[in-house]
Formats: C-alpha cells, structure tokens, sequence
C-alpha cells in the first residue's frame, strides 16, 4: 500500500541521515585527537592518543561494514578483520607491506 512504502521511504531516509552524521561525528573526532596529537611533545600521551585513535578507526569500520551489510542483525567478524588489517596498513604509509588473511566467516548477532 501507499502508506506502507510512504513509510519505508521515510525510514530509509532516517537511517541515511544517522548513518551520514554517525561517519561525520567519528571523523570529527579523529581530526580533533589527530590535531592534539600534533601538538604533544611527550611520547607517551602521543602513543595513547594514538591507540585512542585506533580504536576510533575500528568503530567506524565496524559502523561501515554494519551499514553495508543486507543483513544488519548479523556482523562477519572475519569480514571486519580483513577491513580492519587493510585500514590499518593503510594508515602505516607503507605500500611496500601486504596482508592475506584465510578466515572463515564468523558471523555473530550485531
């Protein structure tokens, strides 16, 4: 009916603005500790912010990979390790590394 698909519209268009402001909020606060970060001369606070920020990276990979997905009661643990790796070797600035990873799917409830 009318009604029915009026509604799925409007859903559909309410999960795009929080998936939207999800990624802008995660991005801003990576930019807002990779700022301080440029900014600490001690090694230390500079190592924690950089592990603060790591794991800001897997959430959103974890946000991506649930939000792609067709089933977002399910998440394939594997299939965010792979996406996981390659981010993180992205980050390293080191082309030269590559990464095979052999997993099975490991899907758990999201």
């Amino acid at each position: 009916t009318r009604e029915l698909e009026a509604a799925l519209e409007t859903q559909t268009a309410l999960l795009h603005e929080v998936d939207h402001r999800v990624k802008n909020n995660l991005q801003m606060i990576s930019s807002l500790i990779l700022m301080q970060s440029r900014m600490i001369k001690d090694e230390a606070v500079k190592d924690s912010l950089a592990t603060m920020l790591e794991r800001i990276e897997a959430l959103s990979t974890v946000h991506r990979r649930l939000y792609q997905s067709k089933d977002v009661s399910r998440f394939d643990v594997s299939d965010f390790a792979r996406d996981l790796v390659s981010d993180l070797l992205a980050a390293s600035g080191r082309s030269q590394i590559s990464s095979k990873l052999d997993l099975e799917p490991i899907v758990v409830p999201a």
